[in-house]
């Protein structure tokens, strides 16, 4: 749960999440447990590094300064669909 934490600040500041706009503890807790039970195949710095081309628009989908599950589900999907993330673990 630390390094899930770490990844969530870190997405946070990546999207510029305003401090307003950020989870509560029950939202952020659900977000772990999609993390976990959904992309738990997916290493932290894999996440991180979806996000990236996410916001470098390299994923063709729409991205929000938001952080919800359902942003994790769409990044994470395009990504897997779009097999850099294959080239990463090479």
């Amino acid at each position: 749960p630390e390094k899930i934490i770490e990844l969530v600040n870190y997405l946070y500041v990546l999207l510029n999440v305003k401090k307003d706009n950020q989870l509560n503890e029950i939202e952020e807790s659900v977000l772990n447990g999609v993390i976990l039970k959904n992309f738990g195949n997916f290493s932290p710095d894999e996440i991180k590094h979806a996000f990236r081309l996410g916001v470098a628009g390299q994923l063709g989908i729409e991205m929000y300064q938001k952080l919800d599950s359902i942003t994790m589900g769409k990044v994470l999907a395009a990504y897997k669909k779009s097999h850099l993330w294959q080239k990463l673990a090479q």
